[in-house]
């Protein structure tokens, strides 16, 4: 199975330096490389495709949300507005991110337990068109 992203990502730098409360031009690369960090640590732990994805040569694999399904294995995924994206999903990234942020130069071994709490509800299982 093959992926490729077409959408932007779930949030933008400028999102996450209000959370963060960085007001300064000095951490935006880093910042800006957690985005992508977070987004498929959500994405792994749910079963969600949060970006609009083209996907090709997929066979038995869980993806969801499904917008179109050629059923030849080509399948369109993802929320196509940043505005559907589930505001817990949305939440748990700005965290992981304020976690990562917060804590560079050290080892992340676990997901804060807000995270946890936040994707409980939107782990999806099973295949949906």
């Amino acid at each position: 199975m093959n992926r490729i992203t077409v959408g932007s990502e779930a949030l933008t730098l400028e999102h996450v330096k209000l959370h963060l409360a960085v007001y300064h031009d000095l951490d935006d690369v880093y910042i800006n490389s957690l985005i992508p960090v977070a987004r498929k640590v959500i994405e792994d732990k749910t079963n969600q495709v949060i970006v609009l994805s083209n996907y090709t040569g997929v066979k038995d694999e869980l993806i969801y949300p499904v917008i179109s399904d050629d059923g030849d294995g080509n399948i369109v995924a993802g929320y196509d507005d940043v505005n559907d994206i589930p505001p817990d999903l949305t939440q748990a990234m700005l965290l992981i991110i304020y976690d990562l942020y917060t804590k560079r130069g050290t080892t992340v071994k676990k997901l804060p337990d807000s995270v946890d709490y936040l994707i409980t509800y939107q782990k999806k299982y099973g295949y949906q068109v």
